[in-house]
């Protein structure tokens, strides 16, 4: 899933990279590597967005 206001113009500020977690349905840090019952690690839309900005991160699939 990539998100939908991710912007795209040349330049554009680098974007916090997150993995979908296809277990518990959030998103991790890319480089997370642990347990998915990690609240400090296992964040929502809604946390994503409150902390980047709706247009300030984009999520990759997990490939697990």
């Amino acid at each position: 899933m990539k998100h939908a206001n991710h912007p795209t113009a040349v330049g554009a500020a680098k974007l916090a990279e997150v993995v979908e977690c296809g277990s518990c349905n959030h998103f991790h840090p890319l480089e997370f590597n642990g347990d998915c019952r990690d609240n400090g690690h296992r964040l929502s839309i809604d946390q994503l967005d409150a902390q980047y900005g709706p247009a300030g991160w984009i999520a990759t699939a997990d490939n697990t």
